[in-house]
């Protein structure tokens, strides 16, 4: 019966599927039909609206030629123009060149007239010194009178030389810029003709320009409002076909919502009959369940009593089997403990060994550092004393030639007190002596005196740097160790963990007083880095100090000689005449002279006296350290062995303390694990006898579940066949609603068919006249004035 209906159900739409299938098919036709019509008219357009924008695009093209030329022409009649103002302009440069090429003539015959007078006057400059009427000035050298004469008449032919020469050059001048300007003027009236004419041309240009645009414009608006009525034509056209697709799409919506109305109505009977047969199905099926579920359940019962005996003997004899292996791990734990401890021995043996032997390699390296740096300084210092000794020397010898000149300058004032000063062979001795001890003496003496501040300092440095390098060895060594250190305290925290002990805060301690020794060599170390270049900073410092001292020696040793050489010749001028005032002024003259000269003098020996004293104090001072160097270094040795020697117990103890505690961590975990085992031991002889008793409550639960169920079973019957009957009463409502719904959106659908096509008739209407309103628009005549400048 159910199988006949649903088969008369499929028919049912098959059948409505079909007629739905119609109505498309002639829809499509419709559609197609419509299409093709307006693309062939939309072929015809869019052709006139292509041969339009050629013609356009010919003629903008004819107009564009036709611009070119008037700009050729005008580019040409600029380009002559052009060549007219270049000639005219190299005219003007020309005749400028010629005229300037005339007065720099001029120029050279007053040039070679100069060369040859200043060559005629250089002639006789070298004639007179041949002569021996004109001679050089010297330092400490009497003049002549008539030696004066002619320098100063020579002097004077030169200036007058020199005078008519630039007097001449700046006439010239001037007659160079009167010609220059004449020419700058010319040039500058053709420049403002050419600028005019630039004007003229590129308003030519403007105009031509501006034609050519409206025209332009002119030829668009033409052919751009005939393509504007074919676009509009051909929206007009779109617009038509849109419409008349809405109205055979509303067409085809139309009568497949009819159909469907129809079948509707057939298939709310059909489906009425369908489901009275399955609720029918379903309470068959119901009590057929419902017995099978008792069968199994009282099956279930028995697979089940079977299944929990075997499951919890297996487990009882696991158990047992797991309480034989705890007894056997429980006697190899015992055995494993006095391994553990033997190696942790010979580990903790192996450990003092390496803190020992890197302790003693860079004892060595300290013993080679400190030996080697001793050695540098003791070579340093004995090259020290000798060079201070050579320079007590050459002091010795700057005294001996002091001594020398005076003697010679006493005896030379003792025996010439009647002859005229300044002019005689003992005092040009003197003044030979005095250049000599300036020129080859002196200047060495601050070379060697540079020479000796550089070696002073840099024996400091090279204790400073034996500082720096110990500490470095220590704390080299202190970065190796504290790293062992370190490695061993977390290889402890990943074997062991007891919780009893506080063991990493106890090694953070000794590691923190190890790390405070390290910081405190650490300070060091940035003191005698900053020595160092305080050291540096205070060598360079001493060098400009002395380089300054020099420099101010000899600008005074100037200063004296340029008075000394001025009192020379006032004192010379002076010493011819005879009368009582010429010979008292002459008197004072002479002793300013010898005030100078004395002043001169003590400028050039003090530094020699001031250095004689350093150097006396600086070879006590290196003697003393030189015989305190062996006992000095043994101290240094012991203090540096001593800091090693404190690092390494540090080092030790902490190595001790952790072995220590590993060993105890080891019997820990030992007593531990023995705890745990004979717990484990206890635990499963407990769960045998749970499992005993867990196994009767689980048979007599089973027996009392099963008693419950089949009682819930009948329950369960009876409510879904109560369940059945309410679905079966909500579905047939369900069906009837849906079904009243669904036809009344239908109704209302095939009501407002005519309301919507009147509104569509409506709206083509209103596009109908928006496209006559651009169609007049468009044909509006385009007026604009074309204004020339």
């Amino acid at each position: 019966m159910e199988q006949k209906t649903h088969t008369e159900q499929e028919k049912e739409q098959n059948n409505f599927l079909q007629k739905h299938l119609e109505i498309s098919k002639k829809t499509k036709f419709k559609t197609s039909e419509n299409y093709q019509s307006f693309h062939e008219k939309n072929i015809l357009i869019n052709k006139q609206i292509i041969a339009l924008k050629n013609i356009l695009n010919a003629n903008l093209d004819k107009l564009e030629r036709n611009h070119k030329n008037n700009l050729t022409h005008i580019n040409q009649k600029e380009i002559k123009k052009n060549n007219i103002f270049a000639k005219k302009m190299q005219q003007i440069n020309d005749l400028f060149q010629n005229k300037l090429a005339d007065h720099n003539k001029i120029f050279d015959q007053e040039k070679n007239t100069f060369t040859h007078n200043k060559q005629a006057l250089e002639e006789k400059k070298q004639m007179l010194f041949k002569e021996k009427k004109l001679m050089m000035f010297f330092f400490l050298e009497s003049v002549p009178k008539t030696k004066e004469k002619c320098f100063l008449s020579l002097m004077k032919e030169i200036m007058q030389n020199e005078i008519r020469y630039y007097k001449d050059l700046n006439i010239w001048r001037k007659k160079y810029f009167w010609l220059k300007f004449l020419y700058n003027k010319a040039l500058n009236i053709i420049a403002l003709e050419k600028k005019i004419f630039v004007k003229i041309t590129d308003m030519e240009i403007y105009n031509q320009h501006l034609i050519c645009k409206q025209e332009k414009k002119l030829i668009n608006h033409e052919y751009l409002q005939r393509i504007k009525m074919l676009d509009i034509e051909l929206r007009q056209t779109d617009v038509k076909k849109h419409y008349e697709m809405i109205k055979i799409e509303r067409q085809e919506e139309y009568d497949k919502n009819k159909l469907e109305y129809l079948f509707l109505q057939k298939n709310q009977e059909m489906q009425k009959k369908i489901n009275n047969l399955e609720f029918q199905r379903k309470v068959l099926f119901l009590k057929h369940k419902t017995q099978h579920k008792k069968y199994l359940l009282k099956m279930q019962l028995k697979i089940e009593k079977i299944k929990i005996t075997s499951e919890y003997y297996a487990k009882i004899i696991q158990n047992h089997k797991q309480i034989q292996r705890l007894k056997e791990d429980l006697e190899h734990l015992h055995v494993n403990q006095e391994h553990k401890i033997h190696f942790e021995n010979m580990n903790y043996k192996q450990q003092q060994e390496n803190l020992l032997f890197r302790m003693k390699v860079q004892q060595i390296k300290i013993e080679n550092i400190i030996e080697k740096s001793f050695i540098n300084q003791k070579n340093n210092l004995k090259k020290l004393i000798s060079f201070i000794i050579h320079l007590n020397k050459a002091n010795n010898r700057q005294n001996d030639l002091i001594n020398i000149m005076q003697d010679k300058l006493n005896n030379y004032l003792n025996n010439n007190k009647s002859k005229v000063l300044f002019d005689t062979e003992e005092f040009e001795e003197v003044s030979s002596l005095l250049q000599f001890f300036i020129d080859q003496i002196h200047d060495k003496h601050f070379d060697s005196h540079y020479l000796l501040q550089k070696e002073i300092y840099l024996f400091k440095e090279l204790r400073i740097q034996e500082k720096i390098d110990l500490i470095q060895v220590i704390l080299e060594y202190y970065d190796k160790n504290i790293s062992f250190i370190r490695d061993l305290v977390h290889n402890v925290q990943f074997k062991y963990d007891n919780p009893n002990h506080n063991f990493f805060a106890f090694f953070d301690n000794k590691i923190k007083i190890s790390n405070n020794l390290y910081q405190s060599w650490k300070e060091q170390l940035n003191h005698w880095q900053k020595k160092k270049k305080i050291n540096n900073d205070q060598k360079e410092s001493q060098i400009n100090t002395l380089r300054k001292i020099q420099n101010k020696i000899l600008q005074k040793k100037n200063f004296y000689q340029n008075k000394l050489f001025q009192q020379i010749i006032i004192i010379n001028q002076t010493s011819a005449k005879k009368t009582f005032l010429s010979q008292i002024s002459n008197k004072f003259k002479v002793k300013k002279f010898w005030n100078y000269w004395w002043s001169f003098w003590n400028n050039l020996t003090l530094f020699i006296d001031q250095s004689r004293l350093e150097y006396d104090e600086l070879t006590k001072y290196n003697r003393h350290i030189l015989s305190k160097q062996e006992k000095n270094k043994q101290d240094l040795l012991l203090i540096h062995n001593n800091k090693i020697s404190l690092l390494t117990n540090v080092f030790l103890d902490i190595a001790k303390d952790i072995h220590f505690s590993q060993m105890e961590n080891i019997r820990f975990a030992v007593q531990e694990e023995d705890n745990r085992i004979k717990q484990t031991i206890e635990k499963e002889q407990q769960a045998i006898n749970q499992q005993l008793v867990q196994m009767k409550e689980k048979i007599t639960l089973i027996q009392e579940n099963l008693d419950d169920t089949l009682k819930e079973i009948e329950n369960n019957f009876v409510q879904e066949m109560k369940q059945i009957e309410e679905e079966k009463k909500l579905l047939f409502q369900d069906i009837l609603s849906a079904f009243q719904k669904k036809s009344d959106l239908m109704v209302k659908k095939i009501k407002l068919y005519p309301i919507q096509n009147k509104i569509i008739k409506q709206n083509q209407k209103r596009k109908k006249k928006l496209f006559s309103t651009l169609t007049k628009i468009v044909k509006k005549p385009f007026y604009k004035k074309i204004t020339l400048f």
